[in-house]
C-alpha cells in the first residue's frame, strides 16, 4: 500500500515537472519572438537616422524619413506595451 502511494505521488510530481518544462519552453520562445519584434525595428531607425546624416536629401525625403521614424518608434512601443501587458497577465 505504501509503495502505491509513492507511487502517485511520484507521478503527480512528474507532471507537474513536465508542466513547468513546457511553460518555460514557451517563456523562452516568447521570449526570441520579441527579441526579433523589437531588433527589427531598432535596426530600421539605426538606418533611417544613417539617411538623415548623411545629407543630401531633399526636404521632401527627409520629411519622409521623419514619418517614417515616428511611425517606428510609434510601433516599438506598442510592442513593448503588449510584452508588459502579457508579463503583467501572468
Amino acid at each position: 500500500m505504501k509503495h502505491l502511494l509513492g507511487l502517485g505521488f511520484r507521478l503527480r510530481l512528474r507532471g507537474q515537472l513536465d508542466a513547468l518544462e513546457e511553460a518555460a519552453r514557451f517563456r523562452e520562445t516568447q521570449i526570441a519572438t520579441m527579441a526579433h519584434d523589437i531588433r527589427s525595428p531598432v535596426a530600421a531607425l539605426s538606418g533611417y537616422s544613417q539617411l538623415l546624416d548623411d545629407g543630401g536629401l531633399s526636404d521632401s525625403e527627409r520629411t519622409d524619413l521623419v514619418a517614417r521614424i515616428g511611425s517606428t518608434a510609434w510601433n516599438m512601443n506598442l510592442v513593448v506595451t503588449n510584452v508588459l501587458d502579457l508579463y503583467r497577465l501572468q
